[in-house]
């Protein structure tokens, strides 16, 4: 499996509906980021990828299952954007 790369990750979410406020891209050692709203976005490793959520009052992130498919991706910010 080719390795994810923020950018092309934030033209999947785009190309599904999400809006994309911002692309952090990975670096050695630190993980990459495409938010999706001020409270939500993916964190985005080479071989991984995780939905994220700030909740209470931004004092904790509340954390999807890692993930390696676009849908899967596509639901859990699905279910992130409902709550």
């Amino acid at each position: 499996m080719k390795p994810f790369q923020s950018n092309s990750i934030a033209v999947s979410l785009r190309r599904r509906g999400f809006p994309v406020l911002a692309v952090t891209p990975i670096e050695i050692e630190q993980d990459g980021e495409v938010s999706v709203t001020d409270d939500v976005g993916v964190q985005v490793g080479e071989t991984y990828l995780i939905v994220g959520k700030w909740v209470d009052e931004r004092t904790a992130i509340q954390h999807w299952p890692t993930r390696t498919r676009m849908a899967d991706i596509e639901a859990d910010l699905r279910n992130a954007l409902q709550d």
